[in-house]
């Protein structure tokens, strides 16, 4: 059996949190601590995606990535919120229609994520 999930390195687990929770109405689901109280592990869901935020690795692996996340949405409201919160302090070109999708857009987050929006046809 396989388990899908996608792991975002994030400098604090808990602001991006907060801003996909925001976002995604994102659910946290388990949380690891090490020794001192920080955290670096969240696994939270998404849409019914599990999403793993980690700290980046010693070996320098960097914050964000060079892979996009793409969600379908099923309602223009919930893609809306979604936008408008992800733009916040990061990139985005304007929400617009495609063959693919009525109402989509891409955007790469204040943490470097990058994101494809669409609502579903």
């Amino acid at each position: 059996m396989l388990d899908f999930v996608v792991q975002i390195f994030a400098e604090d687990i808990y602001k991006s949190f907060e801003h996909y929770q925001r976002a995604f109405g994102a659910k946290q689901t388990y949380i690891a601590k090490d020794d001192d109280g920080k955290p670096f592990h969240l696994t939270m869901d998404v849409m019914g995606v599990k999403f793993w935020l980690a700290a980046p690795l010693p070996e320098g692996n960097k914050v964000g990535n060079i892979t996009m996340m793409c969600l379908n949405f099923k309602n223009e409201e919930d893609l809306r919120k979604a936008y408008d919160v992800l733009k916040e302090d990061g990139q985005a070109e304007e929400l617009a229609s495609y063959p693919w999708s009525p109402l989509s857009a891409y955007v790469t987050d204040k943490f470097c994520v990058n994101w494809c929006l669409a609502l579903k046809k």
